[in-house]
């Protein structure tokens, strides 16, 4: 009599070998992911009773919390296997609510059989790279947060144990990509964006949580070089929005798009993140993780060590990622920071200063964050007209100069030094030196990139210059500064139809983003559509927050005289003290009307009047000044601000 094999199991024509992974049919035979496998051998133990859902998430992950998505991915890996194996019939019925149960009968077998390897087939499992992690004892759980950026120290065991379960969803998310780009000739996944995380069962105010983890994984992913990442600045804007995750991607132009979501159950912060290709929907990874509050860094080395082990080769250089957030220990100034760069990014005068607040808190607590000190100097260094270039230096340098002494390899800090060598202290070289170590850096910075093709555009490398500003846009599709100095590019290569499309392709973004209309302005003057420039003149002046307004008058005279009339009222008026008139368009109207010695005064008195003036870095390569150039007078103007010639 033959003995019986404890672990070979046969339902219909389909053997299971238990112990070896596979099923079987006749010579066929599959190999079997581990989790699917003991789903399968619980299953066919079960005598055709009704398996719980928590039976099972107990029998495939004994020591950790897990989500029901795990398993009822399992089950439909296990269907998709039987139904290759030619079962017809559905043999897993999902019980409402309840669990799942094994409709067919299976039996031990008395026989061994040999399979036959010319005919296996290796199955990849997709739903995770790394076993979850083991339960700890349990903390007293934290208060919840009331407000969005308020009450930082109350979340603080909360932040630091997502702080440490990020860094190994970095690394899982990078080496996802890596392992299952491996598996053709050509990496799958070339470009990501990471979305804000969604916090399931917490405060929906309470977001520096959410933006902190996206924030965090975008760093450490940019930082290993391997694909393109969207930065942090092109993602704050699905940080208060229903996420459509694959409508994000498109948007952005990535491949795939990573998303998480945040789950407090007791005493254990759980977070699941998916890696998803945007073109067919696809779901390349996903992975859960269950931590309660320990010491941060013994759970980062501990989480990291188990990670480095499972999946032997790490993507990033290191297996050990900085356990401090963009320099700092402080939680609370880490998202003081993160709330400046969301305001910053909006570029008005008004969120300047609400960002340069939340720098100087962050500051405050953390006197040597490198990376608050370099957005101190973003604040003051972009153009401000409640300060002069002055003024604005002298509050940017001593805060870069800070950044850099605290931290020299931060990309931030040297993009900063580099905009302001150029835009306020007319060092070009020095300029293109910082804007190049920040890329090298950090490759996946799109405001160097941003920085460095205007700096590039201003020196007149017009070609150099579109090919560096499209890498930011790329970076960043849907930064409106970024996507309007595309158009300023072109403007400065004399390609006017195409600056035209891109400012216009920028206020789809958003029509009420002002300094596109006194662009396109411009761009119309310079192509001779005069009407259309009015049009868009007075779109300038109807978004302008600088009361009072001389938007009625500068209405009536274009109604009732005209549009010649209504360039000659904008200089008359500038003229009597009543309204600013930019350079550049003083000079094309000064051309229009008056004579090339009237343009060349109005530029002479703008350069002798305030140092440092962005008249200086105009002369070498916009085009309103291309009449004047030949000029004695124009070439001196030159030469004092720099240039050659």
């Amino acid at each position: 009599m033959n003995k019986i094999d404890q672990h070979l199991w046969e339902f219909g024509e389909i053997r299971f070998d238990s112990e070896r992974q596979q099923v079987m049919r006749g010579v066929e035979v599959k190999n079997l992911p581990p989790k699917v496998a003991t789903l399968l051998h619980a299953f066919v133990r079960s005598e055709g009773r009704v398996l719980k859902k928590d039976e099972l998430l107990a029998a495939l992950w004994p020591d950790a919390l897990v989500e029901e998505a795990n398993l009822s991915q399992t089950v439909f890996l296990l269907r998709k296997i039987l139904k290759e194996c030619g079962v017809e019939t559905p043999l897993i019925e999902a019980v409402p609510k309840v669990g799942y149960r094994f409709s067919v009968e299976a039996r031990l077998v008395t026989e061994t059989p040999v399979a036959e390897p010319a005919r296996t087939e290796a199955l990849a499992e997709p739903v995770t790279l790394a076993e979850p992690v083991t339960r700890v004892a349990p903390v007293t759980p934290v208060a919840p947060a009331v407000s969005w950026w308020q009450s930082l120290a109350t979340r603080r065991s909360w932040q630091l144990a997502a702080v440490a379960v990020v860094a190994v969803l970095v690394l899982l998310t990078a080496l996802a990509v890596r392992s299952l780009g491996s598996r053709s000739r050509g990496p799958l996944v070339n470009s990501v964006a990471v979305l804000p995380f969604v916090e399931m069962n917490g405060d929906k105010a309470d977001q520096a949580l959410s933006l902190g983890l996206a924030d965090l994984l975008i760093s450490r992913l940019g930082e290993a070089n391997a694909i393109e990442v969207r930065p942090t600045a092109a993602v704050l804007r699905y940080l208060e929005k229903t996420q459509d995750a694959l409508g994000a991607g498109r948007e952005l132009g990535v491949e795939a798009v990573v998303t998480g979501r945040i789950y407090r159950q007791g005493d254990t912060l759980r977070l699941t993140c998916q890696l998803v290709r945007v073109s067919d929907e696809k779901t390349l990874w996903t992975t859960t993780f269950a931590r309660p509050f320990v010491n941060l860094f013994e759970m980062e080395d501990t989480l990291t060590a188990q990670v480095a082990h499972a999946l032997v080769v790490p993507l990033l250089e290191s297996t050990a990622p900085s356990p401090t957030p963009q320099g700092t220990q402080n939680l609370a100034a880490y998202h003081l920071y993160l709330k400046g760069r969301y305001f910053w990014n909006k570029r008005s005068w008004e969120w300047k200063m609400k960002a340069a607040e939340s720098f100087e808190q962050a500051i405050q607590l953390d006197p040597n964050y490198a990376a608050a000190y370099a957005g101190l100097a973003d604040c003051y260094s972009l153009r401000n007209t409640q300060m002069t270039p002055k003024e604005r230096l002298a509050k940017a340098l001593p805060a870069v100069e800070r950044a850099l002494q605290l931290n020299e390899r931060q990309a931030e800090a040297h993009a900063s030094r580099g905009f302001i060598r150029y835009k306020l202290q007319g060092d070009w070289a020095g300029a293109e030196a910082s804007l190049k170590r920040a890329i090298e850096l950090n490759p996946n910075y799109a405001t160097a990139w941003h920085w460095y093709g205007e700096c590039l555009g201003l020196l007149g490398r017009g070609e150099e210059a579109l090919r560096t500003i499209q890498q930011a846009e790329r970076l960043d599709p849907l930064s409106q500064p970024i996507k309007s100095d595309v158009g300023l590019v072109y403007m400065r290569r004399r390609q006017y139809e195409q600056a035209v499309a891109k400012f216009k392709e920028t206020l789809t973004l958003d029509p009420k983003f002002n300094r596109v209309y006194f662009d396109l302005t411009l761009v119309y003057l310079l192509q001779g559509r005069f009407e259309q420039a009015v049009e868009a003149h007075l779109d300038f002046l109807d978004g302008s927050d600088k009361p009072p307004t001389i938007l009625p008058e500068m209405r009536q005279t274009y109604q009732q005289a005209g549009e010649q009339a209504y360039w000659r009222k904008l200089v008359e008026l500038k003229d009597a003290g009543k309204t600013n008139v930019g350079i550049r368009m003083l000079a094309l109207i000064r051309l229009r009307f008056g004579t090339a010695d009237q343009a060349l005064a109005d530029m002479e008195q703008s350069v002798a009047n305030v140092v440092g003036e962005e008249i200086r870095l105009l002369l070498k390569a916009s085009p309103e000044f291309d009449p004047l150039r030949q000029l004695p007078r124009f070439q001196e103007l030159l030469r004092e601000a720099g240039f050659k010639g």
